[in-house]
């Protein structure tokens, strides 16, 4: 027999706090904190934490150290970073109680959040 390939097409649902959580294993990661020396919210503090900031529609800006340069991380381009991790990589998703499919921050390391980070700034993965 032949290999099927299947192509799925499927909606999504990514939560605030799902968005939060990854934030929050991201930054706390010691993956990140390799090319990443600084985070600093853009404006005023729109959570508690510096990782709530983009779900609230806020900006964060990270210094990466190799290109001495800071680069700015939104809600669009941390959605972009997720669509691209997704494509490249790996879909943690799941059934949600309401029949939706959501993705599963429990299923997302600090690896997998920094590479998320870096498809969302770089558009690739440059440092691994």
């Amino acid at each position: 027999m032949d290999d099927i390939i299947l192509k799925i097409t499927a909606e999504i649902v990514i939560t605030q706090e799902d968005v939060d959580d990854i934030m929050s294993t991201a930054l706390d990661s010691s993956t990140l904190q390799c090319w990443c020396s600084e985070v600093n919210v853009v404006g005023r503090y729109l959570g508690e934490y510096a990782s709530e900031q983009i779900s609230r529609g806020g900006e964060l800006e990270l210094y990466e150290i190799e290109e001495e340069t800071y680069r700015s991380l939104t809600l669009e381009n941390f959605k972009t970073g997720l669509i691209k991790y997704f494509s490249e990589d790996y879909m943690p998703v799941a059934r949600r109680y309401d029949g939706t499919w959501g993705v599963d921050p429990g299923m997302i390391d600090e690896i997998a959040a920094d590479e998320i980070i870096q498809y969302a700034l770089f558009e690739e993965i440059v440092y691994s």
